[in-house]
Parts: C-alpha cells; sequence; structure tokens
C-alpha cells in the first residue's frame, strides 16, 4: 500500500526539484521517474483484470489464437502478442514497455512541466489503465505516436490501424484528421456541446437497433452495459472538470496559444466530452470510448500551471485546484469495491525474485 502513496509524492518532489536544474538535469530526472513506473507497472502481478489477461494468455498461447480471439471477442494484435511471446509475465513487462515508452516521451515533449504532467497522469490513468486496462493504454499510446505524425497521412493510419488490433474503440481515433487546429468562437463549442447531447438522447434507439444485426455489436452491448461503471445521469463531475478546463483554457487561450499544438490539443480534449456525453447510455463506452481524447487534460493543465509562472498568486492557486483534484481521484480509486482485491498487498516479481 506504500507504493501508492509514496509514488505521487515522489513525482511532486520532482516537480519542484526541476524547477531548479538545468534541462539536461531534469531530463535525465524524468527517466528515472519512467523506469520507476516500469518496474512499478510492469513487473507487476496484480491489478484490474490481471487474473482475467492470465487467463486468455494460456488460451491465446495455443495454435488456434485466431479462433479463440474471434470467440472472446479479444483484438488480434492483443491475441497474436500472448501467442509469440512465451510468458504471461513478460507480455505485461513489454507491452507496459511500450506503453511508458510512448506516452511519457509525448508528455515530456509537450508540456513544460512534465513531472506535473506525470502527477495529473498517475490521479487519471495509473490505476485504471496503465495497471490495468493496459491493451487501451497501448493504443493510446500509438495514436500520441499518430497524432505526433499526423502530417504524413499514410504513417498516421498505419500506427492507428496498430492501436485498432489492440484496442477496436482506437478506431474512433481516425476523427483526429478531421478536428481543427485552431480555435472557434465559444459559441461553437456551446452549439456542439448541444448537438451532442441531443445525439445522446436518440443514439441509444439507433445502436439497439444496429447492435441486433450483429452477434459482435450485440456482444460488446451487452458487456458495456453490465459493466462495473456508474450510471451517467445528467451533469456529473466528469462533464463539470472537462467543460470547465476546456473553458478556461479558452479564456486563456492567448496565453496557451504560445506553447505549439495548444489549440489543437484543446479541440480534441472538448471532443473527450462531446463523446462523452453522446455515448451516455452506453457508461462503460462513454469512458473508455473518451479517454482517449481525455488523455489531453494533463497536457492542458500543467501547460496553464506553467504559462502562469510570471504571476505566483494565480499560479498557486491553480496548482492547488489540479493537485487537489487528482488526490481527490486517486482517494476515490483506492474506495472502488474492487480496490483492494486488486491492489493490496502490491505484487512484483521482480522484487519476489531479487
Amino acid at each position: 500500500m506504500d507504493i501508492y502513496f509514496y509514488l505521487p509524492v515522489l513525482i511532486l518532489v520532482f516537480h519542484f526539484f526541476s524547477l531548479i536544474i538545468g534541462e539536461g538535469l531534469r531530463r535525465i530526472l524524468f527517466v528515472i521517474l519512467s523506469i520507476i513506473f516500469f518496474v512499478v507497472a510492469g513487473f507487476r502481478e496484480m491489478g484490474f483484470d490481471y487474473e482475467h489477461y492470465s487467463y486468455l494468455f494460456d488460451i491465446y498461447s495455443n495454435k488456434d489464437w485466431f479462433k479463440q480471439s474471434l470467440y472472446y471477442s479479444t483484438e488480434v494484435g492483443y491475441a497474436y502478442a500472448n501467442n509469440i511471446i512465451p510468458d504471461f509475465k513478460a507480455v505485461v513487462a513489454i507491452i507496459t514497455f511500450i506503453i511508458v515508452i510512448t506516452q511519457f516521451s509525448f508528455i515530456y515533449k509537450n508540456t513544460k512541466y512534465p513531472f506535473l504532467a506525470m502527477f495529473f497522469y498517475f490521479g487519471i490513468m495509473f490505476y485504471t489503465s496503465l495497471m490495468g486496462q493496459y491493451r487501451q493504454a497501448f493504443s493510446i499510446g500509438f495514436m500520441l505516436l499518430a497524432i505526433t505524425n499526423i502530417k504524413d497521412k499514410k504513417k498516421f493510419l498505419f500506427l492507428i490501424a496498430i492501436a485498432f488490433t489492440f484496442h477496436y474503440t482506437a478506431l474512433i481515433t481516425i476523427i483526429l484528421l478531421w478536428i481543427p487546429q485552431k480555435l472557434f468562437k465559444y459559441k461553437t463549442y456551446l452549439i456542439a456541446l448541444c448537438i451532442s447531447i441531443l445525439i445522446g438522447l436518440v443514439l441509444p434507439k439507433l445502436f439497439s437497433g444496429l447492435s441486433s444485426y450483429s452477434s459482435y455489436l450485440d456482444a460488446k452491448t451487452s458487456y458495456y452495459e453490465n459493466a462495473d461503471y456508474k450510471e451517467i445521469t445528467g451533469i456529473n463531475t466528469v462533464m463539470i472538470i472537462r467543460f470547465g478546463l476546456f473553458s478556461l483554457c479558452f479564456y486563456f487561450r492567448e496565453k496557451l496559444a504560445k506553447i505549439p499544438k495548444m489549440e489543437f490539443y484543446m479541440n480534441i480534449y472538448f471532443t473527450s466530452l462531446l463523446i462523452y456525453i453522446a455515448f451516455s447510455f452506453l457508461t462503460a463506452l462513454a469512458s473508455r470510448g473518451s479517454m482517449y481524447f481525455a488523455f489531453f487534460e494533463i497536457i492542458l493543465a500543467s501547460n496553464l500551471i506553467y504559462v502562469f509562472r510570471k504571476n505566483i498568486l494565480v499560479q498557486v492557486a491553480l496548482l492547488s485546484v489540479f493537485v487537489a483534484l487528482s488526490i481527490i481521484r486517486q482517494m476515490n480509486s483506492h474506495t472502488e469495491k474492487n480496490f483492494d482485491e486488486c491492489f493490496n498487498p502490491y505484487k512484483n516479481w521482480l522484487f519476489k525474485e531479487l
């Protein structure tokens, strides 16, 4: 249990220390933090869905892995990885390594306060993604690679295709090609928000009709309807946070625009709110489908704090709010009914072997 307390504290210590050191040392410090994350998550023997993934490994390690992947409705890329990698521990370690490389390098390159961004990452994605649904975390990493290469359409689509073979929800990220890289007027976003609400009212009937014609969609619909997610009813904290952060960033858009690609990332982040609302009738799908775009919360929040570095009072206020929000999220994760079962005690086969 101590590791879940000491790791976020260590990240904050690294952040404040990074403010007084040069870029070279800051980069070394970030590499050290990345290695720590890899060791913690890559050599674990617990976490959300760990036992389920271990069970699937035994199935996909056989010769008929492709047929079994269709039977269990698992993405062929992940099933194939289980087939060619001889040990489940190695599967977790290799996939985690790729997640750390792709996601963390993107964070470092696109944030002025990368350690602060990692602290927010811990609150949003550590438990459920890196230590749980690591197939989607893998897909998010390749989406970030695709965004880095978005000007090369063929390369972009190739990277999204790889992401798709590990989590089918990655298909939705193709819309990144049409998301504007410049901001609209604020009223345009309000109109888009209203449209997403209307879609959320109409889509349930349409989706149920389509799923009846596809066994795969029917199975996935049934799964998402019965998934252990809190039901989305009315306005909730996720909507408030996403709309609030976007509005705050829009208000200070001139400051943020001095950092490359921030307007594009703001539009991507707003898309997470639209998807979350439009698919609110399937809570798990709304949460997972919007997660690709919600990733940019950690980028925007940390950079928003950075642009007020010359206004200490405002920066401290923003820092306090976002740090408190991240802590609350971490605490909420600890109160999940299956948290103790999945995360306590923390188990790491590397440490055990040592």
